[in-house]
């Protein structure tokens, strides 16, 4: 076999993250996801000047897309990787608006914990600054009791009920999402969430169909930032009149997760025809 034959790109991939109790319980995935996410890290402090933000903090752009096509799955399953690594603090997202992804931030405390690990040990430690941003702090510890919250109230039959609106653009990501351009049709998309969740009557118009409120519900319940923007950019390609904007919304809503999970698939399916 030619010397060639062997000539291998790696990325860097922690042994911390395989025989470190701190990171069992996580699964395999998100854990590759996050060495992933260190991988590009390095990248970003060779770039500095591009991936600083305005606290001196570096931080990582890896898009829902572009992981989805790494993993080859869909972009709900790459959503619940992320949270997992949020949920466990590895990791913040944050972003301006919706016209920007997500920054990418790896918290200080993990970088420090796993350094006997990691195989140059100098080299990450003069990448991260010792201070974290006091926002990706809160937002880290916010995250985490939010997660606890929603663990213990996640049958479909009680956590949309009672649902206020506030709750409502914590789950979208309002502040992130929402901008001059389109911050009037994402707070009705939040009037009409809090509608649908809060609502009474056994059954919820999607189309021309009348669907049980319960089952409606639960998928509401899985609506985050990535889905409102979709929504947003169905809207923005839309060339029909809309004779009713709410039953329009809600049935694009709706339809969201399950829409944005076939896309993906098809077009990884059509990548893999062509090779």
């Amino acid at each position: 076999m030619k010397k060639a034959d062997f000539d291998y790109s790696y990325i860097r991939y922690p042994r911390a993250l395989i025989d470190s109790p701190l990171f069992s319980h996580i699964s395999i995935e998100a854990r590759t996801l996050f060495a992933m996410i260190l991988d590009r890290f390095c990248l970003s402090s060779i770039n500095a000047d591009r991936f600083t933000d305005e606290y001196g903090e570096i931080y990582v752009i890896y898009t829902n897309d572009e992981v989805c096509k790494k993993f080859g799955c869909s972009k709900p399953r790459v959503l619940r990787m992320f949270r997992e690594l949020e949920d466990e603090n590895m990791i913040i997202r944050k972003r301006k608006n919706c016209c920007f992804p997500y920054r990418i931030y790896i918290a200080q405390n993990i970088l420090q914990s796993t350094k006997s690990f990691f195989a140059t040990e100098e080299e990450f430690a003069s990448q991260r600054s010792k201070t974290e941003p006091r926002e990706v702090t809160k937002s880290l510890h916010s995250k985490n009791n939010k997660s606890n919250n929603d663990k213990s109230n996640n049958h479909p039959s009680i956590i949309g009920f009672g649902r206020t609106e506030e709750e409502i653009r914590e789950q979208i990501e309002y502040d992130c999402i929402a901008c001059d351009e389109n911050r009037k049709l994402v707070d009705e998309m939040v009037m009409i969430i809090s509608d649908v969740l809060n609502g009474t009557s056994p059954t919820v118009r999607i189309g021309r169909d009348d669907m049980p409120r319960g089952i409606v519900i639960a998928r509401f319940c899985r609506l985050d930032s990535e889905h409102i923007c979709y929504v947003l950019s169905q809207i923005k390609t839309n060339s029909s009149d809309i004779r009713n904007i709410k039953s329009y919304l809600i049935t694009l809503l709706y339809n969201a997760p399950a829409t944005m999970e076939a896309e993906v698939t098809a077009e990884f399916a059509y990548h893999n025809r062509k090779k």
